[in-house]
């Protein structure tokens, strides 16, 4: 398993980081989220896709790759908390 960092803009907006950034509230509005335990098999273009529009708890910047998959999948709370 891996982790991909990604960025995600106000709108909801995903990409992926640049490499060395941390973590936590960014410049411009943006912040930064750490996608943790993604299979090899998932690209970053997959990491992206499933990203898009996350809106997670509040002072949490580390995402378990499986949550996105719950989200996208219908779960009320998958990838957005606690």
């Amino acid at each position: 398993m891996t982790s991909h960092i990604v960025s995600i803009d106000r709108k909801g907006r995903a990409s992926i980081a640049q490499p060395g950034t941390a973590p936590g509230p960014a410049a411009g509005e943006t912040t930064i989220y750490e996608i943790l335990n993604c299979p090899p098999a998932a690209s970053e273009a997959d990491v992206i896709g499933l990203a898009t529009g996350l809106r997670p708890s509040s002072g949490s910047y580390a995402i378990d790759y499986s949550r996105l998959v719950e989200r996208r999948n219908g779960s009320c709370c998958g990838g957005c908390g606690g």
